[in-house]
């Protein structure tokens, strides 16, 4: 998707990568293909452009993933970025905290005497 009053070199990814196990390394360090993130990552290191993935709840568990290649290329990381996989965080050591504490999990079972 081209925007002409931003920039000819726009780049916007409707889908996040890394999805499903898939992992969002970079080729040159994972060995395989580059996703389009990576590859328009390291592009625009090279040379000036913008890049837009959208990112929703079902994809804040990749966030630190795209903050280390965001770092690793030296692309600025959006604050809104970083807050998401701290919030990921947070909430994934809130949940294993009372899985590991016996919270009730589901439905509550009804016992008959």
């Amino acid at each position: 998707m081209i925007f002409p009053e931003t920039s000819k070199n726009m780049f916007t990814e409707w889908d996040v990568p890394g999805e499903q196990g898939k992992s969002v390394e970079p080729a040159h360090q994972s060995g395989g293909n580059p996703s389009l993130f990576s590859q328009t990552v390291l592009t625009l290191k090279k040379r000036t452009g913008v890049s837009i993935t959208l990112i929703t709840r079902n994809d804040w568990k990749i966030a630190g993933e795209l903050i280390n290649i965001l770092e690793r290329a030296n692309q600025s990381v959006p604050e809104d970025l970083v807050s998401m996989a701290e919030r990921y965080k947070a909430n994934k050591l809130k949940k294993e905290t009372e899985n590991k504490w016996g919270k009730p999990q589901g439905k509550p079972r009804k016992f008959y005497h």
